[in-house]
């Protein structure tokens, strides 16, 4: 019971509820995630090695069920983030550690708080809680994280279950839900608390902002505005696709619905839920909620449509494979038409529920478990030998075998002992129908306890210490609007008033008994309440009413009871039987074996001693010739180690190589682009200056990102020299056109190349050889991916290499050169690193007339079908 309370009190944020789309709690990856980050921590510093250590404490708090871990494990990694945020000034990270540190100290509070020998602490720890947490708030405002400042209210709220004011803690709830709804989305870089939340389209809040609603809900004593929360919760529960929490929340707003009277409502919220389980196709929860739709209406207004209901909810239960809601429902539907009086019926679907539970205790291979349902599947039978055959001695059986499977308690169920008291009251035994039905009498709290001894007294004619319990069982149905029960406490009532020899009164009770029954098609109850009708009115002297009714008792009794009903019902008591006496025999066959066995297992063992003598003398030769081995193995593995070791040196040494030619390559380029937008300034140009420069921040930004990486997709590469492309255009006036051509189907998402692999012989195109062209210019870019090899053609129109060297500079030619080399070292390195095969060749274009035409760059590269592969 602490557990929920906990689970309820605790500041959603810390909160996780097992669901499937989050899924479902993965201890095993946790604490392999709990270790990587251990790992990590020491090599980190800064800001970075705060994150990490919040982190943990994240994954600490995800994992806990119990509470004491957060407090021995986490603890230490709160208070070294919460020190080292301290000393490198570092407020976020600060902030975070702080509510992390008041959430451990409150979930010690909350251990402690009954603890005398703690008392003492106890008001210390609240103010410490609270420093920390307002401190929290502080700096929630300086770095501006709405978020902070939310989690530090979530605190304060459960600080406030603590102290006792529910109206504050309503107002810190409120507060949180305000503050975090004002900041759904934080910072990539920045560090996240956890969140639940993995869809596309989500902030990451919508877990946290659904949990603080329902808490929300459970404080306000308000039902609409309770509604309103719950109704906000199941919307982000639905968007955070947490489908368990979806379901409990439906389940909250029933409960509220539904005592008001205002089962309309109940009702259309329980469509709803089926309608979303139907669509993201949790069968088991579709299942589930027929069965309460069942319940909602066919036990309480009309059981005909309830089992239709129940026969859906047994449907998407199996389908699901969740066999203990099939047998819940399956029960049900036997109850429901034990309620008709449709006994055969009800007793093919107690039939089913038994060979359930017979298949769920073969599953699990113990008979002891505790488990209600399955009790309750035996209980159904013994009440249709009871109350439909009249064999109330078989009835027993089934009864005390039900209690077997229902769940340990110090004394047995409320809903066993009602049920037994009540079979022997039928069997006539009011003695022992009195031992098992007294204890209702001085703890009324289970309804049919309270309503099977009112009518122990009315079959002892003790009508006046009947009608108290009557009463009592009328005013519970009458609030719970259940019109079966309702009708049958009004014939119980009827029959009270008959004993005491109020005609009248009898009979206004009877009928409206007989109006109620027959609306909620209780077809049992409106047999007993026919004969009782024809015994009134042969009291009141109305013969022809008396006969009339007598006669439809007669007729439903006889229509209901078949002859084939009792010789089914002897056939499934024969068949129980004989398989008692199988199981019986199968015993004895097993303690035959088991002898057997054991005078095997003997002989065996004298055998062992003489083998296990043997094995013991070629396992002294096994481990001689073991050691010699090893000690070989050893000098193995120890010259093995040292190639190992040469040959991950060469491979750094290779990879320091690749980064410091991409280091290189950054200060080439951005030399030229700052070149081009210093032309603008000096001409006065300043809007294509500005705007020359807004496209060199973005195309900087691509540069720093992707130079940083080994290899990047094709996508990005030819992003990035697009907008270097315009750059170009923009600085030429639009002197030359381009295109970039895929000649094959490419997918360039799986397809990487080196960055800034194809932008030096793009800008060689353009600065040497379309810069001095007469006329429009034409650079093509063709690419195409042939047996894992990317080609690309790189083709232009300009005045070709060799009118280029006599009209370049010699900085000019520095500059091409310095290029061409850097690029050609790269792809060198990645032959030798990758075992790729990467070259380009530079072939001079001619027209017609010999002249220079321009340009060709022929470039191949090997690649896989993704980078991990790759690299």
């Amino acid at each position: 019971m602490r557990k929920y309370l906990f689970c309820l009190l605790i500041p959603v944020f810390f909160y996780l509820s097992s669901f499937s789309q989050f899924t479902t709690k993965n201890e095993a990856f946790l604490y392999a995630k709990i270790d990587s980050l251990k790992k990590a921590a020491p090599k980190l510093s800064g800001k970075a090695k705060i994150d990490c250590l919040n982190t943990i404490v994240d994954q600490y708090q995800i994992m806990d069920e119990d509470n004491q871990m957060q407090i021995d494990s986490a603890g230490p990694y709160a208070r070294e983030a919460y020190n080292n945020a301290i000393r490198i000034g570092y407020k976020r990270g600060l902030g975070y550690a702080c509510l992390k540190l008041g959430y451990i100290n409150l979930v010690w509070s909350y251990e402690h708080k009954n603890d005398t020998r703690n008392s003492h602490n106890y008001p210390d720890s609240l103010k410490s809680i609270e420093k920390l947490i307002v401190e929290a708030m502080q700096i929630s405002k300086e770095v501006n994280d709405l978020i902070m400042m939310g989690s530090a209210y979530a605190e304060l709220a459960w600080l406030e279950s603590l102290k006792g004011s529910k109206t504050q803690q309503l107002n810190y709830h409120k507060e949180a839900i305000s503050n975090i709804e004002r900041q759904r989305i934080q910072q990539k870089n920045e560090y996240k608390e956890m969140t639940y939340t993995n869809c596309s389209e989500c902030s990451g809040q919508e877990f946290r902002l659904a949990e603080l609603y329902s808490v929300l809900a459970s404080l306000n004593s308000n039902k609409t505005e309770a509604s309103e929360s719950l109704r906000k919760a199941v919307a982000l529960y639905k968007k955070a696709e947490a489908y368990p929490a979806v379901s409990n929340t439906y389940s909250a707003l029933i409960s509220i619905a539904n005592p008001n009277g205002n089962t309309e409502a109940a009702k259309e919220l329980i469509n709803e839920a089926i309608s979303y389980f139907k669509k993201v196709g949790d069968l088991s929860q579709v299942g589930d909620f027929y069965r309460r739709l069942a319940i909602l209406i066919g036990v309480k207004n009309n059981s005909e449509v309830g089992m239709d209901y129940f026969k859906k909810s047994v449907f998407y239960f199996h389908e699901a494979g969740d066999q203990q809601g099939e047998l819940s429902a399956t029960t049900m539907m036997s109850a429901t038409c034990f309620a008709l009086g449709d006994f055969e019926n009800s007793l093919e679907f107690s039939k089913k529920s038994i060979q359930l539970v017979e298949k769920m205790i073969g599953e699990h291979g113990n008979k002891t478990i505790k488990n209600d349902e399955w009790g309750k599947a035996y209980y159904w039978m013994a009440r249709i030998y009871s109350a439909a055959g009249g064999d109330h001695e078989t009835a027993l059986g089934f009864m005390r075998l039900a209690l077997v499977y229902y769940n340990d308690n110090p004394s047995p169920p409320e809903q066993w002992t009602a049920a037994i008291g009540e079979i022997y009251r039928l069997k006539g035994d009011y003695d022992s129908a009195m031992l098992y039905l007294s204890r209702f009498e001085e703890s009324p709290g289970y309804a049919s306890g309270t309503l099977y001894l009112g009518r122990l007294y009315i079959s002892l004619n003790l009508y006046d210490k009947a009608l108290p319990f009557i009463n009592k069982n009328l005013n519970a149905s009458s609030d719970n609007a259940n019109f079966g029960n309702l009708g049958g406490g009004y014939t119980d009532l009827a029959k009270i008033w008959l004993g005491k020899k109020d005609y009248q009164k009898a009979l206004n009770n009877a009928r409206t008994a007989q109006s109620l029954l027959t609306r909620t098609k209780r077809n049992d109850r409106v047999i007993d309440n026919c004969q009782l009708l024809s015994e009134i009115f042969n009291k009141l002297g109305e013969n022809d009413s008396a006969f009339f009714y007598l006669k439809k008792y007669t007729s439903l009794k006889d229509s209901f009871l078949t002859r084939q009903f009792y010789i089914r019902l002897n056939d499934y008591k024969k068949q129980a039987e004989e398989e008692r006496k199988i199981s019986q025999i199968n015993l004895l066959n097993k303690d035959n074996q088991l002898k057997e066995q054991k005078l095997e297992q003997e002989s065996f063992a004298k055998k062992g001693l003489i083998i296990g003598f043997l094995l013991l003398l070629l396992l002294g030769i096994f481990v001689f010739r073991s050691l010699s081995l090893r000690r070989r193995n050893e000098n193995l593995r120890m010259q093995k180690d040292f190639e190992l070791k040469q040959l991950e040196n060469e491979k750094k040494q290779s990879e320091l190589e690749m980064q410091a030619l991409r280091a290189q390559m950054n200060p080439h380029f951005i030399f030229n682009c700052l070149s081009s937008i210093n032309r603008f300034i000096l001409k006065n140009e300043s809007k294509i200056a500005s705007n020359y420069l807004t496209r060199f921040s973005r195309l900087m930004r691509m540069v720093l990102m992707n130079s940083q990486k080994p290899l990047v997709s094709l996508d990005d590469e030819l992003e990035m020299l697009e907008i270097y492309l315009e750059m170009e255009r923009l600085r030429f006036r639009n002197s030359f056109d381009y295109a970039i051509t895929f000649l094959n189907a490419i997918d360039s998402d799986n397809v990487y190349i080196p960055p800034l692999l194809l932008q030096p012989f793009c800008e060689n195109a353009i600065w040497h050889g379309l810069m001095h062209k007469d006329g429009p210019g034409r650079l093509d870019i063709e690419l195409s991916v042939l047996d894992s090899v990317l080609n690309c053609i790189i083709t232009d129109n300009g005045v070709g290499r060799q009118k280029a060297e006599e009209l370049n500079s010699k900085t000019a030619e520095k500059e091409k050169s310095m290029g061409l080399r850097i690029t050609t070292e790269r792809l060198a390195l990645l032959n030798r690193e990758k075992g790729l095969h990467t070259f380009y060749e530079i072939e001079d274009l001619i027209d017609e007339n010999g002249n220079a035409a321009g340009t060709k760059v022929i470039l191949k590269f090997s690649v896989k079908d993704s980078v991990e592969e790759v690299v």
